[in-house]
């Protein structure tokens, strides 16, 4: 999933200036609210088990949602093309069957996959998307990151904020990377959409509606493929010369060139640096495509072939065929122009929302083949009248500010226990008083600095009395305090998925409100198994090309360039199996390797260990849009529930409460776009009998 799509820039285009207003504002209580958590949680138990992973054989991963109990699966156009025609379909129990991919419509990124081994598969109804309306609740799930056995599909809870004229629905539930091809749910249990590209902010997540698979959907189950993930109805910024950049060069612009192509038969080759356009140096893919702009007068390319400096004259003399298909697709841009200007001139006549029909997206290629017009919407229309064609209307949120205030009043038991913590008048986290004198917070935030709590408006002194390392809590001693300590709910401290929870402030409102998405789990990694080497696949088996120190395998005696035959006698010639084999096992088990080293066969046992000694490696939350900043310690915790609240990194150390008000964690980590970390009260209650009151860190 990009960070910035197709989708993105559409979506972005036809409600640029347009809020995130209510069309259908409701006036919630506890009540009606705790009516629809019970909704969510019913259906993420129903989804969860469709939610599925999809794998190539390559490294591109994605998700889909299986739709018939004879294992059909709706996902994305670009996840289908990436992980091809053989698929590995994994589902959240750890089973993993065999698919195919069917049809796809990539221009709507849009695209089905079908199970190939016989079964009865768990799934999901497909809804309908033309009756949606803003501000209708929905969930999104997915296989965030890409599958992992140990985790379910993390739930995300938003709603709709544009309808996107049919093109995209638009929502504020998170997306990353992995989530591709996901099911976005009504609150009926219904497939509305499949999740398709991320924007800037974390309103801005796009969904192919379900409305473009019911438009195509014999088509899609027949296996016919058309469009182009690229928009190949957009209009070319220049002929088709054969040429496409094979990477930077110091010098110029290597390129590749298409095999009978108007390059090739003019004599550019592979891998030939174009260093001038008609004398001009070119540096970069963009200067160089802007100066081929003229090849239908004639240009000359200097290149570079070796240590040769060549010239080169490239022309492109269209053919009579290529006049003709020129025409045609002028003809059809006029059509579409005129069909959807007349479609915005009704949609203004009516008062009512734009919307485009399926048939109209086709003609024009795809959505690229709109996104010129979208803009013109934009330039063209006051922004009342593109709020209303975005199906918007101008106003305060009545929608959000009702939910806020139902969450105010959950929160009224914990928030006075609830404190800044500071460095001089600037906040650097949040702080949750556990006794009359005693505050947890987030360790990393406040290890070495002189710190503050501030009670009622005034500053008192603190320091750090315990640090708890394998959660990143610091427990704090105040002077002079007469705190009013939280009552933490130990039993309630692993909620049922999709359950309400927010994030308390120092203030009388919550930071943050989301749903649990994941189950307390350890992220430590001392519960899953690690061998210490790292492979590569050959023909004979697998190739340790280095070996970790002190792990197990090194304590084993296994060494670089031995080939691993077989594990406890079953052979393996794919990394990804072999791995997906070991982590079946726990840290402790004995394994049996059979190693060939130097022609030699030979049997080792290995003791696996854990994965604390696994090096730490980016964690790809860099790669998207996060919505704010993100904390520096976010992983690594023994026990952690997932939640999708976006709070701060100054606001780790509030309490985590359900909607019935009740202290479950304590808000540790923001630690990316779709997810943040609360330590379970179930450990805290522990970790707080542990203290020692008697002295702080700062004591010898």
């Amino acid at each position: 999933m990009k960070s910035i799509g197709i989708g993105g820039r559409i979506a972005a285009l036809l409600i640029s200036l347009a809020l995130l207003n209510s069309a259908n504002a409701a006036d919630y209580s506890l009540k009606s609210l705790g009516e629809t958590e019970k909704k969510v949680r019913e259906v993420v138990k129903k989804v969860l088990p469709a939610t599925v992973g999809l794998r190539g054989a390559g490294p591109a991963v994605g998700t889909g949602v299986v739709v018939s109990k004879d294992g059909l699966i709706l996902t994305a156009g670009h996840v289908a093309a990436a992980t091809r025609d053989d698929i590995t379909v994994s589902f959240p129990d750890g089973r993993k069957v065999k698919a195919k991919a069917l049809g796809a419509d990539y221009s709507r990124d849009s695209a089905m996959v079908q199970i190939i081994e016989e079964g009865e598969y768990p799934f999901v109804k497909v809804g309908k998307s033309d009756h949606l309306k803003v501000d209708d609740w929905c969930l999104a799930l997915g296989h965030a990151g890409g599958f992992q056995i140990d985790r379910s599909p993390p739930v995300r809870l938003g709603r709709v904020v544009d309808r996107g004229g049919n093109l995209l629905l638009s929502t504020d539930c998170a997306l990353i990377g992995g989530d591709s091809g996901g099911p976005l749910i009504d609150l009926e249990g219904n497939v509305i959409g499949i999740h398709s590209r991320i924007g800037q902010t974390l309103s801005q997540n796009h969904h192919v509606p379900i409305s473009a698979f019911h438009y195509a959907w014999d088509r899609l189950k027949k296996g016919e493929r058309w469009g182009t993930l690229d928009g190949g109805g957009r209009r070319r910024r220049g002929p088709r010369t054969g040429i496409r950049p094979a990477g930077g060069d110091d010098k110029g612009v290597r390129i590749r060139v298409q095999e009978d192509s108007h390059a090739a038969k003019a004599g550019l080759e592979d891998d030939d640096i174009v260093t001038k356009v008609d004398g001009k140096e070119v540096r970069g893919f963009r200067q160089f495509y802007g100066a081929l702009r003229d090849v239908h007068k004639g240009v000359k390319l200097t290149i570079l072939r070796g240590d040769e400096e060549k010239t080169i004259e490239l022309k492109i003399v269209q053919t009579e065929e290529e006049k003709k298909a020129e025409e045609k697709r002028r003809q059809v841009r006029e059509e579409v122009d005129k069909e959807f200007d007349k479609l915005v001139k009704d949609a203004l006549a009516n008062k009512s929302a734009l919307e485009i029909p399926p048939a109209l997206v086709e003609k024009a290629g795809g959505m690229m083949g709109l996104a010129q017009r979208m803009q013109r919407l934009g330039n063209d229309v006051k922004p009342k009248e593109r709020a209303m064609l975005a199906g918007l209307r101008e106003g305060p949120d009545v929608f959000f500010e009702s939910i806020i205030k139902v969450f105010t009043k959950t929160q009224k038991q914990a928030s006075p226990s609830v404190h800044s913590v500071t460095v001089g008048s600037k906040q650097i986290a949040l702080g949750t008083a556990v006794s009359a004198d005693m505050v947890l917070t987030k360790a990393s935030e406040v290890e070495g600095k002189e710190l503050q709590i501030v009670v009622e408006k005034k500053g008192l002194t603190a320091k750090v009395l315990q640090i708890f390392p394998d959660y990143d809590l610091a427990v704090l001693k105040v002077a002079d305090a007469e705190l009013t300590p939280i009552q933490w709910n130990a039993k309630a401290s692993n909620p049922t998925l999709g359950s309400f929870v927010s994030a308390v402030g120092a203030d009388a409102k919550p930071v943050a409100i989301g749903v649990l998405s994941v189950l307390s789990r350890n992220l430590s990694g001392s519960d899953k198994p690690y061998l210490g080497v790292a492979l590569d696949n050959r023909d004979n088996g697998l190739l340790i090309t280095s070996v970790q120190e002190k792990t197990a395998a090194e304590k084993a005696g296994l060494e670089t360039g031995d080939i691993i035959l077989n594990m406890d006698g079953k052979k393996y010639k794919s990394t990804r199996v072999f791995i997906d084999e070991l982590l079946t096992h726990k840290p402790g088990d004995k394994v049996k390797l059979r190693i060939s080293r130097d022609g030699d066969e030979n049997d080792f046992e290995v003791t696996l260990g854990d994965r604390r000694l696994m090096p730490q490696r980016p964690d790809g939350t860099g790669r998207y849009p996060t919505g704010g900043d993100l904390s520096k310690h976010r992983r690594g915790y023994e026990q952690a529930l997932q939640t999708d609240l976006p709070f701060a990194p100054n606001q780790c150390g509030s309490p985590l409460v359900d909607l019935q008000g009740r202290a479950i964690g304590l808000n540790i980590s923001r630690a990316g776009r779709i997810k943040s970390y609360a330590l379970p009260a179930s450990i805290l209650v522990k970790l707080i009998a542990q203290v020692d009151d008697e002295k702080t860190s700062d004591d010898k």
